[in-house]
């Protein structure tokens, strides 16, 4: 199998600099930070495209492939790309996953209209999206459940 990575990264690529805070659950950001470890210590997993998910996010590729051979992807060691990585672009992608991470979780739990704007746009047009959404907020919604139950509890 070879990936097929996306000719650009999509404005909504949790690597791009462009891209609001808050827009991804916070397990996508955490993904990005062990793709910055030594090759040997990396998921063997590729990360695909949220809004194409058959294709090698555009980001994920730019950012982690250009940082000499210890850091190479091994995802990509194994199953190669369709096409050879172009240059990174410092002013349009972070130096690192971790990077990434930071600016995204930086709004997660209060994020700002752009970000609200755009999950709307995708929620609209993946319905993928949508239902993961959804069951994350039904999550959200039980754990704060379960904590106002328990400090009910306790006031008792």
């Amino acid at each position: 199998m070879t990936l097929h990575l996306k000719p650009e990264a999509c404005e909504s690529c949790p690597y791009r600099r462009a891209a609001p805070s808050g827009l991804w659950n916070p397990d996508e950001y955490a993904k990005l930070v062990d793709y910055d470890k030594p090759t040997f210590e990396q998921p063997f997993e590729w990360f695909g495209c949220h809004t194409q998910p058959n294709f090698a996010c555009h980001g994920w590729v730019i950012v982690h492939e250009n940082r000499g051979h210890e850091y190479e992807l091994v995802a990509l060691r194994f199953l190669g790309l369709d096409r050879d990585p172009p240059e990174p672009d410092p002013e349009t992608f972070f130096s690192s996953g971790s990077e990434a991470a930071m600016h995204g979780l930086r709004r997660i739990k209060n994020p700002p209209p752009e970000a609200r704007r755009m999950m709307a746009k995708l929620y609209v047009q993946f319905r993928r999206l949508r239902a993961q959404y959804e069951a994350d907020a039904e999550a959200r919604r039980a754990r704060r459940r379960d904590r106002r139950r328990s400090k009910r509890k306790g006031d008792t």
